[in-house]
């Protein structure tokens, strides 16, 4: 198991549990190395949107004495979600319905969407914001939309703060069509509180856990005490004037992979 898995399932249990965003050293150990310590407590290193969408299947699973199984079946019914999103979005745009069948099976066989099924992450759980917000902004304009639009968008930042940016073309449209529509876009402004309330609930997160609503566990940096390998030969984060989440080195060789190599490339196997 991955341990972008285990400190999201970490933290849920620890929620579930304890009723605390803290882990314990236990728990700190098994979600290593994606684990933070600050002011001597342990944190998870990722946004609690995945753990605590998973809460109720762990606490479902520890009736039926297999919490891990159950929390990890979320994550595999969320897919299965996007497989009947994924139709009705085509159905949507125009495509006939066995075309849309095999949009959505070419997404679960012919992508790693199956394999992600069976990890505790958030990749499914982004892929249905992303959807839901796409099927929404092409719906009929109307208060509650935008509503609903906003507090998904919202959900999609607790599960990963990139969400904000993968969501926002679509915003744009769906605030274009408002501004082409309407002189005073008044309808729009719903998006305001269900975006509001997400975010809020994520800046209480982190001020329980860091004392600051802008600090989150990614930023403070990895704890290294339960990390049995080699330390890297990079500079110690310790010498640096803060700590940054992403590796932008290990950006460029992800980009790498992702475009060019024979491992998984898009331009190698297109």
């Amino acid at each position: 198991e991955g341990s972008n898995s285990t400190s999201r399932l970490a933290l849920t249990e620890a929620i579930v549990d304890h009723q605390t965003f803290f882990l314990t050293s236990q728990q700190a150990k098994f979600a290593s190395p994606d684990v933070s310590k600050y002011k001597d407590r342990y944190l998870s290193l990722f946004p609690p949107g995945v753990s605590l969408l998973g809460a109720p299947f762990f606490l479902l699973g520890k009736l039926l004495s297999v919490p891990q199984i159950i929390a990890y079946l979320s994550v595999a019914l969320t897919a299965l979600i996007n497989v009947i999103l994924i139709t009705l979005l085509s159905r949507r745009l125009g495509a006939s319905l066995p075309a849309s069948l095999l949009s959505s099976t070419t997404f679960l066989f012919a992508t790693n969407a199956l394999s992600y099924s069976s990890t505790y992450t958030q990749h499914h759980a982004t892929s249905m914001v992303l959807l839901l917000t796409l099927l929404l902004v092409n719906s009929r304009l109307s208060a509650l939309n935008s509503l609903y639009i906003g507090l998904i968008s919202g959900l999609g930042v607790l599960l990963d703060l990139p969400n904000l940016l993968f969501v926002f073309p679509a915003l744009l449209f769906y605030s274009h069509r408002y501004l082409s529509r309407f002189p005073i876009a008044l309808r729009f402004t719903a998006a305001i509180p269900g975006l509001a309330l997400p975010i809020s609930f994520l800046l209480w997160y982190n001020i329980s856990t860091t004392n600051s609503p802008f600090l989150m566990a990614q930023f403070v940096g990895r704890a290294r005490e339960f990390v049995t390998s080699p330390s890297p030969t990079n500079t110690p984060s310790s010498a640096r004037k803060f700590s940054l989440p992403y590796d932008s080195r290990k950006l460029v060789n992800g980009l790498y992979i992702l475009l060019i190599s024979n491992e998984r490339g898009w331009f190698y196997y297109f």
